[in-house]
């Protein structure tokens, strides 16, 4: 089917990004169709990493955690059937699906979390700009 991929970002040296099939990326047994969602670590990241994730998708559909290798030659683990098309449908907000992910990396040792840039000056010149975007920092 169809495929979305989401922008890469980074978590603890790897690469990650969102591959999204609206209609699903298998048949289902039963003929309904079912939007499929898998995380992916980005090839070449380097070796492979223990990692566990979950997905939330609107505030009414959560995905148990996931525990999973990734390894060089696969390129995501998700659900096939994360949740029927007809329900995705009624999750959308101004035409938008909210796709939300936990992610937990397995490391050998603890890396120091530097960012590539500096972020203050990149918020104080997005806030000058004026541009407008809704944005949630956890950490």
């Amino acid at each position: 089917g169809e495929r979305f991929r989401s922008k890469s970002l980074e978590c603890h040296g790897f690469s990650w990004y969102l591959a999204l099939y609206p209609r699903g990326n298998r048949t289902s047994t039963d003929g309904e169709e079912f939007v499929s969602v898998y995380l992916c670590k980005k090839k070449g990241g380097g070796k492979a990493v223990k990692a566990e994730f979950s997905f939330r998708l609107g505030s009414s559909v959560r995905i148990n955690t996931i525990s999973v290798n990734f390894e060089n030659a696969k390129t995501g683990h998700g659900c096939p059937e994360i949740v029927k098309r007809d329900k995705a449908l009624t999750l959308l907000t101004n035409g938008d699906l909210l796709i939300e992910v936990d992610l937990q990396v397995h490391v050998d040792s603890a890396q120091p979390l530097l960012p590539k840039y500096n972020f203050p000056r990149a918020m104080l010149d997005l806030l000058q700009s004026g541009k407008r975007s809704d944005v949630t920092y956890i950490v």
